[in-house]
């Protein structure tokens, strides 16, 4: 289903976090799902956000998930094993999280005692 009103699309990820705050800004929705953002096919390209809001559900994977901490963050491990995907972000208020094939990379914690 569209988000209405739409967010912003096919922009150039110049700044993401300023982005990502206008177009909050434009509808609160954006928060619940996955933004999907497609990567440079030529050298002078940009990576350019193409949707907001997405629910996804990854393929069937024989991943091993060493941590049970929601659907979100095991859906975001078997998504970074996705053929042609770069990467998977995680972002919460408490921390956020990159995937890639498989791997969890922790980029920021507000808990203590990580």
């Amino acid at each position: 289903m569209p988000l209405y009103p739409e967010p912003e699309t096919n922009i150039p990820i110049d700044n993401f976090l300023e982005i990502y705050k206008r177009n909050l800004r434009i509808n609160s929705a954006i928060v619940d799902g996955a933004i999907m953002i497609k990567m440079p096919q030529e050298i002078y390209e940009k990576p350019k956000i193409t949707s907001w809001a997405y629910r996804l559900w990854p393929p069937p994977l024989a991943t091993k998930k060493q941590k049970n901490r929601g659907s979100g963050y095991n859906s975001s491990i078997d998504f970074s094993l996705v053929d042609n995907v770069e990467a998977v972000y995680l972002v919460k208020v408490e921390e956020a999280l990159k995937f890639k094939k498989g791997l969890e990379i922790l980029l920021h914690s507000n808990f203590k005692n990580k």
